[in-house]
Order: C-alpha cells, then sequence, then structure tokens
C-alpha cells in the first residue's frame, strides 16, 4: 500500500522509496513481530485515508464506499478510532479547503452506509450470541474505556517526543532535510494534495 500511495500522491519513482521506509523502521519492523491488532489498524486506516484522498482530490466517487468498508474493518479491529481518525482527517480536508458542497451528499451517505453494513453483519450476530455479557466486555470496555481510561501506555503527552524518533531509526536522521526540502516545495506551490 506504501508503495502504491508514493506513486501516486508524489512521483511514480516515489512508491519503492516509501515502501522500503516503511518496512526497514525499527518501531514498524518490531510491531510487525509482535503481532499486535496495532498493526492491522494502521494498515485499514492508511487505506482508509488512502480511499478518502482518492475521492476528495482524485474525484474517483469509488473512493467514498471503499473508504466505508476500510473504515468498518478498522472499527472490527480495535473499536471506534478505526472510523474517527480517518474521519477526522476528512473533515479537517473539508474544513481547510472549504468545499463541503463540491461533494454528492448520496457518496458520503453510501460511504456511512456500507461502514454500518460492514460493522453491524459482525456486531449484530455477535451481540446476538453473546448477549450482554459480550456487550459489556468487547463494546464498553474494549472498544470505549480503553480509550477514556487507557490501562497500558499509560505516559505524558511528550513521551512521543523521544519514542517517535526512537522507533523511525535510521529514517529519522533524514527527516530535518528532508522537511525542509518540502518546505521549499510546498512554497513553490508546486502540488495540490491533503
Amino acid at each position: 500500500m506504501a508503495w502504491r500511495m508514493g506513486m501516486q500522491l508524489f512521483a511514480p519513482d516515489a512508491g519503492v522509496p516509501a515502501a522500503l521506509i516503511l518496512a526497514t523502521g525499527a518501531g514498524f519492523f518490531w510491531s510487525g513481530r509482535q503481532a499486535l491488532p496495532d498493526m492491522l489498524l494502521t494498515l485499514w486506516t492508511t487505506g482508509a485515508s488512502w480511499a478518502f484522498w482518492g475521492w476528495l482530490v482524485a474525484k474517483h466517487r469509488l473512493g467514498a464506499p471503499i473508504a466505508g468498508v476500510y473504515m468498518a474493518l478498522a472499527t472490527l479491529t480495535k473499536g471506534p478510532v478505526g472510523f474517527l481518525l480517518p474521519s477526522l482527517a476528512a473533515l479537517v480536508y473539508f474544513t481547510i479547503r472549504g468545499n463541503w458542497r463540491r461533494h454528492q451528499p448520496r457518496d458520503v451517505m453510501l460511504c456511512g452506509g456500507v461502514f454500518l453494513g460492514v460493522t453491524l453483519a459482525w456486531y449484530l450476530p455477535a451481540i446476538w450470541q453473546g448477549g450482554v455479557a459480550y456487550v459489556q466486555a468487547t463494546l464498553l470496555h474494549h472498544s470505549l474505556e480503553r480509550y477514556i481510561n487507557a490501562w497500558e501506555h499509560k505516559a505524558p503527552w511528550y513521551f512521543h517526543l523521544w519514542a517517535f524518533p526512537a522507533e523511525f531509526l535510521p529514517w529519522t536522521l533524514f527527516l530535518p532535510p528532508a522537511l525542509i526540502c518540502g518546505l521549499r516545495y510546498y512554497r513553490q506551490g508546486a502540488r495540490e494534495g491533503w
């Protein structure tokens, strides 16, 4: 997915380096070996964000229902964060660009309908079979309470200021020059995107 996104968002020759950088980052490699659901969540939310980009920027109407599928799979993987992250990113894009009316309401409804259809296709039978105990344990405790009262990774907000660079070694060494180059490129107004 990183390869295709690099090709479509930047240049045909940007896909391979994007995939290699992601695959060789220390944190990505370590998390992949631990078989955490966070890796699957990352896949689905990235897919949803990419589908939103295809719909909002590249004008592919099929991006809306595809985003709905990806958000549903992300929600089934790790709860409400699966639809909140990509939805908030799209909402910020809409707000910054100021083009609310340019997109068809039926596409938004199709995205939401696909999301609900896939999500409810799993949750309704699970609730039917598991009953109140399932709702309390899975839907309330694991899906909502864990984001309100996290029981793991309790750390102050600035924890990520050193954790993120450490997890993306050796590529964080190239981040300052890349940001400077990107800022110059942005000031030239050479492209439109997120």
